[in-house]
């Protein structure tokens, strides 16, 4: 489970050959609400996020995985109440919250992105534009060569650079400046030279999350059921921000294929993805499906918030973020304790 600073994401997945998701699901929290004006989590915001992780880890009990992870990013890793989330999670639940570092975060999601075959072993260059931060990692034949997380997110700069409703020009001339000048300010000293030495070979860019995809559908005119636009040109994502940053919130909120959660944050969303594809002269932006859940999977890192396994039952059983294995749907072990209404009662008791 990715308990984001704006979303929390559930996969639950099977892993035999490959990686099957059997189950995700996603639900808006708005965890960062005033957490990078304040530097600390709000109650209310606490409050939706816990409850979405207890329902959530209650659903991905149901399919008997064989472990169960809960990974907490950006908003978590910075606050100065970050604890207070994590215990108020394992009193509801009864399970442990792993707080990610930026570049863990960064790791996984390369991992999740080369996880994709149609990617293969071409240089990428993959931007994870979240709500609190943005991961930048650049890969190579499967091997990581540059890796920074920055504190560039869609609500982060949605408090920076806040709209008028409908917002003006100025507005927008005002944060795509701000975004411009942390660019080159924070990534290209750092990414540029890791850029130029592929030389002839020019690194593909990848875009992960709603925002490319969003602007994806809305560039291309489909209905929000169908198959999403798996490439997204500069010109259409220029056409698209002024689309959206000249309309109210009433009217973004109404349009087919925008999620009305996210009336306000695409705004800020697709002007960081335009300053990349600016800055770094991309033409065009790839967006994967496979994100930081696949890679956490993928990883097969040390599970947390569970029972310790056998070397032996580590091999036989598939580690998850709610995962279980074709070859063997019930699990070697039995279900954890902390994953039964009793347990988490207690542990609860135990908390208090």
């Amino acid at each position: 489970m990715d308990v984001g600073t704006n979303s929390v994401k559930l996969l639950v997945a099977d892993m035999g050959q490959s990686l099957k998701p059997l189950l995700e699901l996603s639900r808006q929290t708005w965890l960062g609400q005033g957490a990078f004006r304040t530097g600390r989590l709000q109650p209310e915001a606490m409050a939706r996020t816990v409850t979405a992780v207890a329902e959530f880890a209650s659903k991905a009990i149901e399919l008997r995985p064989a472990s169960l992870r809960i990974l907490a990013t950006s908003a978590t890793r910075e606050s100065t109440n970050g604890q207070e989330l994590v215990q108020a999670i394992f009193r509801a639940t009864g399970l442990t919250v792993e707080i990610l570092s930026g570049d863990q975060e960064a790791d996984y999601v390369l991992q999740g992105v080369t996880s994709d075959p149609a990617i293969g072993v071409r240089p990428v260059l993959v931007v994870d534009v979240g709500g609190g931060s943005t991961e930048w990692v650049v890969g190579n034949g499967g091997l990581t060569q540059f890796r920074q997380s920055t504190k560039l997110g869609t609500s982060r700069l949605l408090e920076m650079c806040p709209p008028s409703d409908p917002p003006t020009r100025g507005d927008l001339a005002r944060c795509r400046r701000v975004v411009a000048n942390f660019l080159r300010r924070e990534v290209c000293p750092r990414l540029g030279p890791v850029l130029a030495s592929f030389c002839r070979r020019r690194a593909c860019l990848i875009g992960l999350g709603g925002t490319p995809k969003t602007i994806a559908w809305l560039a291309s005119g489909q209905k929000p059921e169908a198959e999403p636009p798996t490439l997204l040109r500069r010109g259409q994502m220029g056409e698209q921000i002024e689309r959206l940053w000249g309309l109210s919130s009433r009217d973004r909120r109404n349009l087919s294929g925008l999620n009305p959660e996210k009336a306000d944050v695409i705004l800020t969303g697709a002007v960081i993805y335009e300053a990349v594809m600016s800055q770094f002269k991309f033409t065009e932006l790839l967006i994967s499906k496979h994100e930081l859940s696949r890679g956490a999977v993928m990883s097969r890192a040390t599970k947390v918030g569970t029972p310790s396994l056998s070397i032996a039952q580590q091999a036989r059983a598939p580690l998850l973020i709610g995962m279980r294995s074709e070859q063997n749907p019930a699990p070697a072990v039995a279900p954890p304790q902390t994953w039964t209404p009793a347990s988490s009662a207690h542990a609860a008791r135990q908390a208090r």
